[in-house]
């Protein structure tokens, strides 16, 4: 008990709480922005951690940025029919025909009040879940590691991409950078060309910035439309949202916190899901299903408790395996161990103090958000007014700066450079970003645990038919990539036969 009295104590301190405040605002911020989401955020502003004396005041700062922007979100949603974050895109249906009824704060109040529930439900399972998992994993060796990593690969694959077999190319071409340089354990180099800036491998963060940041930044110059479609709504009297609208939603609140929690906890499912699972789950056992897509309280509800529960749910995975659960989590996996912060099994008994202090961490910033979200909300609705000629410009500067100053070579612009275009134009051909990250993070894990997989087995792949647990995960993964696979076939084909009819 001491040690989780201790670890509040941690975090409550004057710099910290400093910095969770900024953070909340600067991810609602990026939340609420069209084409801006949480990642981004976190991979531009990353490198001021880097400078913090107090790590864990940088590791609470992202996290802030993380929870507003899943919030944040919900705003554009909400006002102008756009979604900030892919989380907020099931929220749009309901969310933005009740804000052209008339009731806009209703709505972004729903949204807030039930983003924190989500959040705090989360919070409170990581709490109770991660002490737990972490026991059951240290009975866990490389092949079961290398077991879970490998189906958080064929999720992502499944929901990253425009079909599973174009997410399973790019996260393939993630793990592939992954190994360039040179293998911790023989010492082989791979892939450097003679070129000693490759022999430690490609930087994690001019990597991540290219396809995140400067993708987008291309993405806008590029793109003569604007992404904002501005409309006036006619205020009504009821635009409030009542105390008795709130105990009234309690129930979808909880079952689709459950729903965020468990979508969360599994490696790669990603945050969209868990909303829209959510709201066809609120929708399936509404007593007036007709009123949803037209403005219904709950539609708002259901995704946003949802997709905020899936915040501190993803860490599950991260923090007791090592393995990350979403983007922004390989992101944070990152960003943890840049600051000697070091995610898995053995972190509650060697870094107590960091484990509990993330947990609490987002059990506090989830009241920093409602109180930035309840009183700020009239500044929060203008952010999306903010024109791409200037965050365009500011997005660039930030991505050049965070490259260099990672090891302060120029070399690591190109790589910014190089990664940015790339992507840009694997965008064209429906390949996305999550699953090319989730590889690209997950590639030393794979390939730590399967050069120990095969130290135990003696070079044989028998090792991983032989223990239960890894061949359990093996055959999942397998199945899950080829059922989403021959779904997504069938969608096409129905999309197909529509277009011909």
């Amino acid at each position: 008990m001491h040690v989780l009295l201790d670890s509040l104590l941690f975090i409550l301190s004057l710099q910290n709480i400093i910095f969770m405040v900024i953070g909340v605002f600067i991810g609602i911020v990026f939340g609420a922005i069209p084409g801006l989401t949480g990642a981004i955020a976190i991979v531009v502003l990353l490198p001021l951690t880097f400078s913090m004396s107090n790590p864990m005041a940088g590791i609470l700062f992202l996290l802030g940025i993380y929870n507003g922007s899943t919030y944040g979100g919900s705003i554009s949603a909400i006002l102008i029919g756009t979604p900030g974050t892919g989380g907020a895109a099931a929220t749009v249906v309901d969310g933005h025909a009740l804000a052209r009824k008339g009731q806009p704060n209703k709505a972004l109040k729903a949204a807030l009040y039930a983003s924190v529930f989500g959040g705090i439900f989360g919070s409170v399972l990581l709490l109770v879940a991660s002490p737990l998992l972490s026991k059951a994993a240290i009975h866990l060796g490389p092949p079961e590691y290398f077991a879970v990593a490998l189906l958080g690969i064929a999720i992502i694959s499944g929901v990253g991409g425009s079909n599973p077999l174009t997410g399973f190319i790019s996260a393939s071409l993630g793990l592939l950078c992954s190994v360039v340089g040179m293998n911790p354990l023989s010492g082989v180099t791979r892939f450097a060309f003679d070129r000693v800036e490759l022999m430690g491998g490609l930087g994690n963060l001019p990597v991540l910035l290219g396809i995140f940041a400067l993708t987008l930044v291309l993405r806008g110059i590029m793109s003569q439309d604007s992404i904002y479609n501005k409309e006036t709504f006619a205020k009504q009297a009821d635009d409030i949202f009542h105390v008795s609208d709130f105990f009234k939603s309690i129930k979808t609140m909880i079952k689709s916190s459950f729903i965020g929690s468990f979508i969360g906890a599994v490696p790669g499912a990603g945050i969209s899901i868990a909303s829209f699972l959510a709201y066809t789950e609120a929708k399936r056992s509404s007593k007036h299903p007709q009123t949803f897509g037209k403005g219904e309280l709950q539609g708002i509800i259901a995704p946003e408790s949802s997709n905020n529960a899936v915040c501190a749910s993803a860490f599950i995975p991260l923090l007791t395996l090592g393995i990350p659960g979403n983007v922004v989590s390989s992101i944070l996996l990152g960003a943890l161990t840049l600051q000697g912060i070091i995610p898995g099994p053995l972190m509650i008994e060697n870094q107590a103090q960091y484990f509990y202090g993330i947990i609490f961490g987002f059990i506090v910033i989830q009241f920093f958000l409602l109180l930035e979200g309840r009183y700020l909300l009239r500044l929060f609705k203008k952010i999306i007014n903010i024109p791409n000629t200037l965050l365009l410009p500011i997005l660039v500067v930030f991505c050049i700066i965070g490259s260099f100053s990672f090891q302060q070579r120029v070399f690591d612009i190109g790589i910014l450079i190089g990664f940015g275009y790339l992507y840009y134009w694997l965008q064209k051909f429906g390949a996305s970003g999550a699953p090319f990250i989730l590889g690209f993070i997950l590639g030393p894990i794979i390939e730590f645990n399967l050069d120990g997989s095969f130290v135990m087995g003696n070079g044989s792949l028998l090792i991983f038919i032989t223990r239960p647990v890894c061949l359990t995960f093996i055959i999942i993964s397998v199945l899950l990539f080829v059922v989403m696979y021959h779904q997504n076939k069938k969608i096409e084909q129905f999309a197909q036969d529509a277009e011909e009819e």
